[in-house]
């Protein structure tokens, strides 16, 4: 894997800085147009525009969808002292699980004099050989584009591209932009990211900061929340399965611990602790290029 420039850490480092903190999007300026609530992700149908990436059936993700949102700051690119600083501008689109679970981000990093870059985020787990594949729903879109992934962290696996304009330019006009991607047990997944108000983010004013900051605090309190709603309902589900009311509780390191303790892994999702809450993603905060902290 080649090292990467300071703009491509940065993109990477601004991707992880946004994945928890986009899903309670803010009110924006009033040039931009206010942004919608969160919808349910639809995932790509066999058949459709967007097709299926080889490997079989892509399985049905009930998820929530955030609204499209645009940052900008300017970050230093090199380390003089003081440091050059260049303006860098996001706009992102992320999926995540009712439970918080990251299942997809959609980035476009632009910074200053620089072509724009699209970065796709999913989570660990996935068959890196195949990488990812990025279709855009709509009579006329380009071919679909094929994407390598460039790093994977504790949290999430990562591939960018140079974004072409006529891709770019396809983004505003498609409803949907599917991503593919095979898991490790060779299964095709297509998720797709709705494109509704992408053009609107991406054409108008920043979010105001202040107001994204207060964004993070009401997401922090909403996905405490859901991982709480999480644990009641394996703390249910573990009850239902745990046999008949006034069983004995199982023995430590016995038989019928062991089962309680398999179905209990075999019901939390893919990157979540044991009460069901998402794990949160990590980055040192001297590698965030905004100036919001973690």
């Amino acid at each position: 894997m080649s090292r990467l420039s300071v703009p491509a850490r940065l993109g990477l480092g601004a991707a992880l800085l946004l994945m928890p903190a986009v899903a309670m999007a803010q009110q924006p300026r009033p040039q931009q147009r206010p942004a919608q609530p969160a919808q349910p992700a639809q995932p790509a149908q066999p058949g459709q525009q967007g097709g299926q990436a080889a490997g079989g059936q892509e399985p049905q993700l009930q998820a929530i969808q955030t609204p499209w949102v645009k940052l900008c700051d300017n970050v230093p690119v090199d380390e003089r002292t003081p440091p050059t600083t260049k303006k860098l501008c996001m706009v992102v689109q992320e999926t995540r699980a009712e439970n918080g679970q990251m299942l997809a981000s959609v980035q476009i990093r632009e910074l200053e004099g620089e072509k724009p870059r699209l970065i796709i985020a999913v989570p660990v787990g996935m068959s890196l050989q195949p990488g990812i594949r990025v279709v855009l729903e709509g009579q006329g879109a380009p071919q679909p584009q094929a994407m390598r992934y460039e790093v994977c962290l504790p949290n999430a696996c990562f591939a960018q591209m140079e974004l072409q304009t006529d891709f770019l330019n396809r983004m505003k006009r498609s409803n949907n932009l599917n991503i593919q991607v095979v898991n490790m047990n060779n299964r095709a997944i297509s998720l797709a990211m709705s494109l509704n108000g992408f053009q609107a983010s991406y054409d108008g004013p920043p979010v105001d900061p202040k107001a994204y900051e207060e964004s993070q605090r009401k997401l922090a309190e909403e996905l405490q929340r859901r991982g709480e709603e999480a644990q009641r309902r394996l703390q249910q589900q573990q009850q239902q399965q745990g046999g008949t009311p006034g069983a004995p509780a199982c023995r430590p390191g016995g038989p019928r611990c062991a089962r309680h303790a398999r179905r209990a892994d075999h019901a939390r999702p893919a990157g979540a602790d044991a009460a069901g809450r998402a794990e949160p993603l990590m980055l040192p905060a001297q590698s965030l290029p905004f100036r919001q902290r973690l």
